[in-house]
């Protein structure tokens, strides 16, 4: 249900708002909306679709129109309080649930889902129970279509609990998956300092 009131946003660095697009930068929205639009260019119509950590709840919604159902679910209250605001209420392909990325009580089951940019924002412990959790809510022949920056030196942002480099990412995806594919960032509009992978075959 839309809120009755509109929420009391403080932007900061760890989430895009799209009204407030020019405290980010507009080269920086573009690049987040691009990491949608090529995980939106691996589901199918037919698709029900986890997004998440799903921040404001923009990408959840682009996704939406690629898939017959998507789902955006985020830790931060403030995030989904916003998402359903902006939401249309009457919309029975998009949803918005406030859930704990690394312990998901979800009873459902689907053919995607699609984590951008926010696996670097847990520790490593964290992100071995949101393994597991995505393990669980995946059907049979799912996908986990998933984005992070490649590790530097320093983290990108002081949101950054834990990044990766190209081989230890590699390395942590397969001991989920059987198989790991990693696109071209470029053909998509993305930076080449972020991995773009594509999971599939579940190991539970």
């Amino acid at each position: 249900m839309r809120a009755k009131t509109k929420p009391v946003i403080i932007p900061t660095k760890e989430r895009i708002y799209m009204n407030h697009a020019t405290f980010y930068g507009m080269d920086s929205v573009k690049r987040h909306i691009a990491r949608y639009k090529w995980a939106a260019s691996h589901l199918f119509q037919t698709d029900i679709v986890l997004d998440a950590g799903c921040g404001s709840g923009y990408g959840t919604k682009l996704l939406s129109n690629a898939c017959a159902r998507a789902v955006g679910v985020d830790i931060s209250t403030e995030a989904i309080d916003y998402a359903k605001y902006k939401s249309d209420e009457k919309s029975n392909t998009l949803e918005y649930r406030r859930e704990d990325l690394s312990d998901l009580p979800i009873n459902e089951l689907f053919d995607a889902v699609v984590c951008i940019e926010v696996i670097e924002h847990l520790d490593k412990e964290s992100q071995l129970k949101f393994m597991k959790s995505i393990t669980h809510v995946l059907a049979i022949g799912g996908r986990f279509i998933v984005t992070t920056p490649v590790k530097k030196s320093e983290p990108m942002t002081e949101y950054h609990k834990h990044e990766f480099s190209r081989d230890e990412f590699k390395d942590f995806l397969g001991r989920h998956f059987c198989s790991v594919h990693f696109d071209d960032p470029l053909k998509f509009g993305v930076p080449v300092d972020f991995m773009l992978a594509v999971c599939n075959g579940v190991i539970r």
